[in-house]
């Protein structure tokens, strides 16, 4: 009898054994699938130009399942926070009304005041500002945390999403957005002061025949210092 019960002790061992280890090769299959699925992810993000349906597509498709999934659910949906705000700060940044600030047809419709034109630069930067705060909270590690705490899974898990977030080391935030936002706000302020010229100046400048001419020489090459200190290559701009 007790050769009998040690064989049977011997045999759940092994029984046991394989189910363990046929746990954990699915684990490292699903940690390998979620850690191509983010690097595929990231990708997409950093593009110079962001392919809304590849991202789309990526960001609402699941390739892992049971608590796993809750990981991919977690930084899928950080991914999903960021990438709405990289898609805003491109609208802005591609808004053919900016463009249009400082073209004649813009001149004639609006100046010498530009009113509307100014108060449109105000109301993009106000944007951008709220769109910079929004960034800088996103990018903190408390705020990223917080998308898997609300999970309520086991530690090991919290500390396998901590790992895909930030990596082994020492945090630090990504700024891109917050730089693009600066940038953004920048580019309105140096338009803003272009406009502001003409305005304190509308009696020393007019448009004939499709072109703006100044009276002094002095008003003109102050005109070309604050469009060259803009630098906004762009061939939708016509001076």
């Amino acid at each position: 009898m007790k050769k009998v019960f040690l064989r049977y002790a011997f045999i759940v061992a092994c029984l046991f054994g394989i189910a363990v280890g046929i746990v954990v090769i699915q684990d490292f299959k699903q940690e390998a699938l979620l850690e191509e699925e983010i690097a595929a992810m990231d990708i997409l993000m950093n593009q110079d130009y962001i392919n809304d349906i590849l991202i789309e597509k990526k960001i609402n498709t699941y390739v892992t399942t049971g608590d796993y999934l809750e990981v991919e659910k977690a930084v899928k949906t950080f991914y999903q926070d960021v990438y709405e705000c990289y898609k805003e700060i491109n609208e802005i940044l591609y808004d053919q009304n900016i463009v249009n600030l400082l073209t004649i047809y813009n001149f004639k419709k609006d100046g010498p005041a530009f009113e509307s034109s100014l108060k449109f630069i105000e109301k993009k930067k106000s944007r951008l500002k709220n769109l910079e705060e929004e960034t800088t909270i996103l990018f903190t590690e408390t705020h990223i945390m917080n998308y898997i705490k609300e999970k309520k899974l086991d530690s090991y898990y919290e500390d396998y999403y901590h790992d895909l977030m930030f990596g082994k080391g020492e945090y630090q935030p990504d700024e891109s957005l917050k730089e693009s936002v600066k940038d953004l706000t920048d580019v309105l302020d140096k338009i803003k002061n272009i406009l502001n010229f003409l305005k304190e100046n509308e009696n020393g400048w007019k448009i004939e025949y499709d072109q703006i001419y100044f009276a002094t020489e002095e008003l003109e090459n102050e005109y070309i210092r604050l469009i060259n200190v803009l630098s906004l290559d762009d061939e939708g701009i016509e001076i």
